[in-house]
């Protein structure tokens, strides 16, 4: 019996999974097919040659997850099995696999795909990936008939499907959401602080140990609220708090039609915690005209208050813009602090930190911390200023700086306004030391700035055209930070309306390690995993 796998690029965890969990079936459509349960084993029979059910489970973003099944395929020609849509980023978790084990297709989210014939005649189909959305939702199966007749019924078998879940990495995790912050015994999270016009959107989640949310109070720092509406989906016994003469709204807790996660809960208190989160939606007394007001007035649009009042009496304050200003860039300077740890191991005495884009004082700021970590700071910039050390143009390092002689290129909001980003790489590369780091990041969706010099838009994925073998770098990891939304101003119709729905990341990273020098005119051969998979249909 032959046995059929697809591996990915991506090794498998050293360490055994965090959580194992069996799951039984459940049925999508019971007018169209039938679910019957013999002790472990669920036999499943379509009204025609197609047969469905789904697997419920709540996925951890940035976790990885393997998935193991064992169906006896019956009359079903083809299985097709797909994670739900709004669970990964791409959409792109499925794999198609036939009745004698062989693999039809695979989407580029499935890291391992695996299928064996055993002795019986089931099929074992494993395979991994990692959500990048914390949900309760389905892996779905569904099975096609030899036949493609309706007149012919399609049925299968299955036992339990088996969830595994490993830890997240502790860099370059892959999650939409972010992490919560704990205030005294108050665990706090924001998701999202939006503002469109005079409608603003908070995005929240909150736990407070041994009691419960009972009341929610909201108020702006400078502007009067028209309207204001509190979303929850668990709504139990919560009502305003009664008596209340302040200068916070009240209003009354809503269950909206669907639920909203709590993904960071989540990750502190398990999956019993994914529908906990809250949003509150406010409209402004005045449609205020952001571009002819001051900088610093458009900057308090988005200060809301909250008041969270407990069951057990207790009150917590959340300050909205104090909170997101809270972890800045943090996450990114946790992954820049780690790599350049471990290259002053191996860098020998003196190391070089140079930053391409030294003006400012975030730059100044760089200089500082470097320097207390034992690096030797250069600043190249394009212009003059007090933190530059080398007034040069990054698309010729190597005119300014000695090649082999540099064991970190470090580059934030830069790129974008290079006319080649590949000049600038080959460049680095000539610069870097063997082993060298060149740590980069750049906005992916971001308004034009700086014009008429701003070129370029980076995707976590277009790395991998700037930095491998041929241009003689290895990625060592890509990361994005920040949400934002696509929001059309005159695009009608289902497409316009979506647009915001989809992933809009503001800025990706990447760390890349030099592996090789690409010689005195450098290389711009492209990577060979860019001609790998298939392109989406129109």
């Amino acid at each position: 019996m032959k046995s059929y796998s697809w591996q990915s690029s991506v090794p498998p965890p050293a360490q055994p999974p965090r959580d194992v969990i069996e799951v039984t079936p459940t049925l999508i459509d019971p007018a169209s097919t039938t679910l019957a349960a013999h002790g472990r084993t669920f036999e499943i029979a379509g009204t025609g040659d197609e047969a469905a059910l789904a697997f419920q489970f709540t996925f951890i973003a940035g976790a990885r997850h393997r998935v193991t099944l064992e169906l006896s395929t019956g009359t079903a020609a083809s299985f097709r099995l797909e994670v739900h849509g709004r669970v990964t980023k791409m959409q792109k978790a499925v794999a198609t696999v036939a009745a004698d084990g062989s693999i039809l297709s695979v989407s580029e989210e499935i890291r391992d795909l695996s299928v064996s014939p055993l002795s019986d005649g089931r099929l074992a189909i494993s395979f991994a990936f990692e959500p990048f959305r914390t949900r309760l939702e389905y892996l779905y199966v569904f099975a096609k008939g030899a036949t493609n007749s309706e007149s012919d019924r399609c049925a299968f078998k299955t036992a339990p499907a088996l969830f595994e879940v490993w830890p997240s990495p502790e860099v370059f995790r892959s999650m939409e959401h972010s992490s919560a912050s704990k205030l005294g015994d108050v665990v706090c999270a924001i998701q999202e602080c939006v503002v469109i016009e005079n409608f603003i959107k908070v995005e929240f989640e909150i736990h407070k140990p041994g009691t419960a949310l009972r009341a929610l109070g909201v108020r702006h720092r400078s502007m009067a609220l028209a309207k204001v509406q509190w979303w929850s989906w668990p709504l139990g016994g919560r009502a305003p708090a009664p008596g209340r003469d302040d200068a916070y709204c009240w209003p009354a807790a809503r269950k909206p039609s669907s639920p909203i996660m709590a993904p960071a809960l989540v990750d502190r208190y398990g999956p019993a915690f994914v529908h906990d989160g809250h949003a509150v939606t406010m409209l402004l007394d005045d449609l205020p005209d952001y571009q002819s007001r001051p900088v610093e007035e458009v900057g308090q649009l988005g200060d809301v208050f909250l008041k969270a009042v407990f069951e057990d009496g207790s009150t917590h304050d959340i300050d909205i813009a104090a909170l997101l200003q809270e972890g800045g860039d943090d996450e990114w300077l946790a992954i820049v602090n780690r790599f350049i740890a471990d290259r002053i191991v191996s860098a020998g005495a003196d190391p070089v930190f140079l930053e391409v884009g030294a003006r400012g004082a975030i730059s100044a700021s760089i200089r500082n911390w470097t320097r207390s970590l034992g690096w030797r700071y250069a600043g190249l910039d394009i212009a003059s200023s007090p933190n530059v050390d080398i007034v040069g143009d990054a698309h010729q390092l190597s005119r300014h700086i000695a090649e082999d002689s540099v064991d970190v290129v470090y580059s934030s909001e830069v790129l974008e306004h290079l006319v080649s980003p590949v000049s600038f790489v080959t460049q680095a590369n000539r610069v870097l030391k063997q082993g060298g780091l060149f740590i980069c990041r750049a906005p992916t969706t971001w308004p034009l700035h700086a014009e008429p010099w701003d070129f370029c838009r980076f995707s976590r994925h277009s790395w991998q055209g700037l930095l491998h073998p041929e241009s003689g770098f290895e990625i060592l990891g890509t990361c994005e930070f920040g949400k934002a939304s696509v929001l059309p101003r005159r695009l009608g119709g289902a497409s316009g309306a979506l647009m915001s729905c989809h992933p809009a990341p503001l800025l990706s990273g990447v760390v890349a390690r030099k592996i090789r020098s690409i010689g005195p005119l450098g290389s711009a051969a492209s990577s060979p995993v860019l001609a790998m998979g298939q392109y989406d249909a129109a």
